[in-house]
């Protein structure tokens, strides 16, 4: 189902979402809720930072916080437009414009926004411009941290 998308402002740094399922840990994965994205059918598996969501996360709960992930290795691209892959899982591979390299950190929007670590040596979040389109796959274990 889409969910509409609420017209008030927020840190243009930070993903707003609505949890539709959390799923304990099993053999093959690890505990994650399926954070879902207002006015698309991104479904996104994403894990609980280290200290844990507390309360703030439970399925229907409307949650605003930063995406967090590692990139293997950051390319500027020309063409295509901003999306994470794939629509339903586990994110794989993003792209979209940089909104800052503060913090040691790239933060790029994606349609989701994400706040990368860069792991590919020799690369620094202030070679790439703000504005600049960026593409990268992302080693598995998104983190989405709730704001507050």
């Amino acid at each position: 189902m889409l969910h509409p998308a609420p017209t008030t402002k927020i840190d243009p740094q930070l993903t707003r979402g609505v949890i539709t399922g959390i799923h304990d840990a099993t053999a093959t994965k690890p505990k994650h809720a399926v954070l879902s994205l207002h006015n698309s059918d991104y479904a996104l598996h994403v894990a609980p930072p280290s200290n844990g969501w507390g309360d703030a996360v439970a399925p229907g709960a409307k949650v605003i916080g930063r995406l967090r992930a590692v990139a293997r290795r950051v390319d500027v691209c020309r063409t295509g437009g901003k999306y994470v892959d794939p629509v339903v899982g586990l994110p794989r591979k993003v792209q979209g414009r940089v909104l800052s390299t503060d913090g040691g950190v790239l933060v790029v929007d994606a349609g989701a926004v994400f706040t990368l670590r860069l792991s590919a040596p020799g690369q620094k979040p202030d070679q790439f411009e703000v504005g600049t389109m960026v593409t990268c796959e992302v080693m598995p274990g998104a983190t989405f941290e709730v704001a507050g």
